[in-house]
């Protein structure tokens, strides 16, 4: 986990990702899964709605546009190129296996923000529950999902307990083998990635 340590939205991922939105955009509509140990991980969002309704997460709004960049787009080429030289990356394969590097670190913090902002704090203890090598019944985490459903019947009237389940298993942070359960390797990065930045595990719902 040494690149967690990354996982800081530095200002230089930010700018390659301004510079290279439009050819990873691309990339990444034709790949469809990443493994990340024994986990499978979608690189396109789950079809589903998040917890209670969110929007779909397929509608993604294409990144901006190299005309809407304007003078910006300079500036943060030259900023890159000083960055990269600064690390000392002075051949072009030294250069692409860095920012391949960084962008893939990004991309993981990005899908962790983008979890943390749809996840139900009952997810997040289910998760935290689920962390061990040993197979669980999904049973064991029911408790968690009545809770929230008594706390707010309304919402979880039209949110019954295998949506809930689903949305964790669609988003990789779980790993279903049968009727077992156990928190996945992208599940233990997730829970790992809200501990190195402060963010709180207790959340409503």
């Amino acid at each position: 986990m040494e690149a967690l340590k990354y996982l800081a939205w530095p200002v230089t991922v930010l700018i390659i990702l301004l510079i290279f939105c439009r050819p990873l955009y691309r990339l990444l509509d034709r790949i469809r899964y990443l493994r990340l140990g024994e986990a499978r991980i979608g690189t396109r969002a789950p079809q589903e709605k998040g917890p209670g309704g969110a929007p779909d997460p397929t509608k993604q709004r294409p990144p901006l546009p190299e005309q809407e960049a304007g003078p910006l787009l300079s500036f943060v080429r030259n900023a890159i190129r000083e960055s990269l030289e600064a690390r000392g990356l002075s051949t072009e394969a030294d250069r692409v296996r860095a920012l391949v590097d960084d962008v893939a670190v990004w991309s993981l913090s990005a899908r962790c923000e983008r979890i943390y902002g749809l996840i139900f704090g009952s997810q997040i203890d289910a998760l935290q529950l689920l962390n061990s090598p040993n197979l669980v019944s999904a049973e064991i985490i029911r408790p968690y999902y009545n809770t929230a459903a008594a706390s707010a019947p309304a919402l979880y009237a039209a949110y019954p307990f295998e949506q809930w389940l689903a949305f964790l298993s669609s988003w990789g942070l779980v790993e279903m083998q049968g009727q077992g359960l156990r928190t996945s390797e992208f599940g233990r990065l997730f829970l790992h990635y809200l501990i190195e930045q402060g963010m709180p595990t207790y959340k409503s719902l």
